[in-house]
């Protein structure tokens, strides 16, 4: 399926498979809001997400290594990410290229998500995070936090 963004963020999308088109705002929209067809669709349920967050905005990391949903440098700024919403939109992944396993842990008394991925030839750990500035404690968490993604 084609689009046309225009320059006032509109898009131009096949509204319903059958060739008619309609001009809709993408931003914030489902697919089945927009009128897609979602069957055959690559979409992770939402409890295959973990969540980093920074106190001003959030991601969500698939079990698959991807970030698939990040707005910055605040919650309702425009999404970075936003495979969640659409299979074909942006997003980051990290992971193996071949058949892999994956099992995922918070460490503990944090927001840091890590992921470890084991392969048929061996494992490797993906450590994300939002940072956050240093010494933050208490109800300074959040406070001039730098909207860093931190992936390694």
């Amino acid at each position: 399926m084609s689009s046309t963004i225009a320059a006032n963020g509109d898009t131009t999308i096949p509204a319903d498979g059958t060739g008619d088109f309609a001009e809709v705002n993408l931003r914030g929209l489902s697919a089945v809001e927009r009128g897609m067809p979602t069957s055959g669709r690559d979409y992770q349920p939402i409890s295959s997400y973990g969540m980093l967050a920074d106190c001003h905005t959030a991601a969500l990391v698939s079990t698959e290594g991807s970030i698939d949903w990040l707005c910055l440098p605040h919650y309702d700024s425009p999404a970075v990410f936003c495979r969640m919403l659409d299979p074909d939109a942006g997003h980051w992944s990290l992971r193996p290229t071949g058949d892999f396993q994956a099992h995922r842990r918070y460490l503990p008394g944090s927001l840091v998500l890590e992921t470890t991925f084991t392969t048929s030839t061996g494992s490797v750990r993906l450590t994300d995070a939002l940072a956050f500035a240093a010494g933050q404690r208490g109800h300074d968490l959040g406070l001039e936090a730098p909207h860093q993604l931190l992936r390694s």
